[in-house]
């Protein structure tokens, strides 16, 4: 595949090259776009494409939400990784995830992926892991949305917990996280506490030592349970095949 050709350099700034999925696009002035790309090379990369709106041999029709694209960029002059804005200077296409950007549906679960992502990593802190469960993710809302089989708004959760996982926030899925029983031997009441890491059953819920019950500790079921920890060990390529339960409680 041919990649994005190098222009001169001019005196400002060494030229550079990744591939990465648009997860941001922002309108600046009437011709230039503020991008964000989730990168292979680099994680998180953010720029200014200069009349991005408007240049057809540089950006035409390349700039969209979810395209995968190779593009070249500059820095300044002693400007380090992550450290500010960059330049576009050319893109080339790699892959157009077109059906899910015109489905309102599946383009809100791909921009949440991405918020994800671009909420939680630090740029130009290279994440491979993350780059590419964001591609394949987008590649099965792709098969979703062709074969009319649904799911995809199940996918979301199981991805998105995955993208925690990758990044250390793994909540504790196999068993009670205070009375530390396996999750085959709970029973009902479980909840996915934020403040305890994970689950707590029902009992241990009703008398925590603090007498308090968290508003934003939701219910789930124990099929839930066990299907968010499979999500977290799983190989990626198998998470297709999950079926999260929507019984709650």
């Amino acid at each position: 595949m041919q990649r994005p050709r190098r222009a001169g350099l001019k005196g400002k700034g060494r030229e550079h090259t990744a591939e990465g999925v648009i997860i941001r696009l922002v309108d600046v002035g009437e011709a230039d776009v503020l991008v964000t790309l989730f990168t292979r090379e680099e994680g998180l990369l953010r720029g200014i494409a200069p009349h991005g709106k408007k240049s057809l041999r540089r950006f035409g029709g390349r700039l969209d939400l979810t395209n995968r694209v190779y593009c070249t960029y500059r820095r300044k002059r002693g400007q380090a990784p992550g450290v500010g804005l960059v330049t576009f200077t050319d893109s080339r296409l790699v892959a157009s995830y077109a059906v899910v950007a015109q489905d309102l549906v599946a383009l809100g679960q791909a921009e949440a992926l991405g918020e994800i992502l671009g909420s939680l990593t630090p740029e130009g802190e290279p994440h491979r892991d993350l780059y590419a469960l964001l591609c394949y993710f987008l590649e099965r809302l792709v098969t979703e949305i062709t074969s009319r089989r649904g799911g995809a708004s199940l996918s979301l959760g199981i991805y998105g917990f995955r993208a925690l996982t990758i990044l250390g926030y793994r909540p504790q899925c196999s068993g009670c996280t205070v009375c530390e029983r396996p999750v085959d031997a709970l029973s009902g009441g479980l909840r996915l506490s934020p403040s305890y890491g994970g689950l707590i059953c029902g009992d241990c819920y009703e008398t925590r030592q603090d007498g308090g019950h968290e508003e934003d500790a939701p219910k789930v079921s124990l099929a839930t349970a066990k299907t968010l920890e499979m999500a977290f060990t799983m190989p990626v390529p198998l998470l297709a095949r999950i079926a999260p339960s929507r019984t709650v409680g």
